[in-house]
Formats: C-alpha cells, structure tokens, sequence
C-alpha cells in the first residue's frame, strides 16, 4: 500500500490484518502412501533453511480420485496480524527487512511454513507445495 502512495501512517491505523492464501491439491486418503523424497527436493528444501522432514505422501491413484492421487483441495494460509509492535514501527519506517523481524517476533507464519507444515501432517505432497507456494523468504534471512 505504501509503494502506491498511501502514506504509512494511514496504513498502520486502517489494516487490522492481511491474509495470503493459495489453494494446492489434498492428497486421495483412499490411495495415500508414504513415499520416499528424492534427495534433489531434499536440497532444494535445505538451500531455503527448511529443517529436514522425514515422512512424506503421496496418492498412488485409485477409482475415487480418477487415478490422479489428488482429491478436493487445502489452502494454506499467511495472515500478517497489524499488532501495536508492528503499528508502531510503520509509522516510522517501511523498511521490509525491519517489519518482518516485528512481524516474526509477533508470530507470523509464512506461507510456505503453513504448507510444510500440511506436508509433514500429509495432506499434501511436497512437489505440490513446491509448484505452488513461493519461497520467498527463508529463516536464515530473518
């Protein structure tokens, strides 16, 4: 909001909240097994700071699910709570580097988190959340 003129005062006063959400496909549990990740997506997972998870699902495809392994969808979710902290701090800067420190220590969750969190309970593959879900952020950045 402040990249597109409005003044941070004004934004720290009016949002109470802002949510980001994706939808990725929930795994079939008439057909769901675990799996065996390459250590490619393994990698990729620890170049972004993300701790090691060691069971993952997958659908192997049966009549319910069209043989895709997929059945309905899940979102995974991102909500920004404007606390005081985070109030207090917009009005003086909109240094992002500065704001996600705040918002971290008031509890944010990125949105990636929500979605290996959906993998480690097995709701989701990891490609799934890999095609879908940015990576923006790592841990190690903040």
């Amino acid at each position: 909001m402040v990249d597109i003129g409005i003044p941070a005062y004004l934004v720290a006063s009016a949002v109470t909240g802002i949510l980001s959400q994706r939808l990725v496909r929930r795994i079939c549990d008439n057909c769901k097994v675990e799996v065996e990740v390459s250590e490619d997506i393994r990698a990729s997972l620890e170049g972004f700071g993300i701790e090691r998870i060691d069971k993952f699902y997958r659908g192997t495809g049966c009549p319910k699910c069209l043989n895709t392994g997929y059945y309905e969808r899940i979102a995974v979710y991102e909500l920004l709570r404007m606390s005081s902290n985070l109030r207090k701090v917009l009005s003086k800067t909109t240094d992002e580097q500065e704001l996600l420190i705040i918002a971290r220590k008031d509890g944010l969750k990125f949105l990636y988190e929500d979605a290996l969190d959906k993998v480690k309970a097995g709701l989701t593959t990891i490609e799934e959340v890999i095609s879908k879900v940015p990576f923006d952020y790592s841990l190690r950045e903040i």
